[in-house]
């Protein structure tokens, strides 16, 4: 599974160009969960870009009720591509009426900022997909 994890600018970022599916979302939980009790940060900036998943409507659905159950004090955002990314943002929507502070986006950048990070990571606006 290709997943990555760091902290950059008080952030935990994820990146992840594996499929999108339960095994990771529970690296997802484990890991982030993990290094916020080392850390203490809350805010997850999840980047998915380079996923090739497309998910079921279901799939969306079921994925977005267990990570507002898992990641209930977590500021998320999630950066995603088609066809990844659902245009009505089902899982944002799913998962925020559960109580999760989550943003779905298609821009890095906007993501960075929402998370509270003016300018994004730090580079400028790069983007180092």
């Amino acid at each position: 599974m290709e997943l990555d994890l760091k902290v950059e600018n008080n952030v935990i970022v994820m990146t992840h160009s594996g499929p999108v599916d339960r095994e990771f979302a529970s690296q997802l939980y484990e890991q982030v969960q993990q290094l916020s009790s080392e850390t203490g940060i809350k805010k997850v900036l999840i980047d998915v870009r380079n996923s090739p998943t497309a998910l079921k409507t279901m799939e969306r659905y079921e994925m977005a009720k267990e990570i507002a159950e898992k990641m209930k004090g977590f500021k998320i955002a999630s950066v995603q591509t088609e066809p990844l990314y659902h245009p009505k943002k089902l899982g944002e929507t799913v998962a925020a009426t559960r109580g999760l502070d989550i943003r779905v986006f298609l821009d890095l950048d906007e993501a960075w900022e929402w998370l509270g990070v003016p300018g994004g990571s730090g580079r400028d606006g790069e983007d180092d997909r």
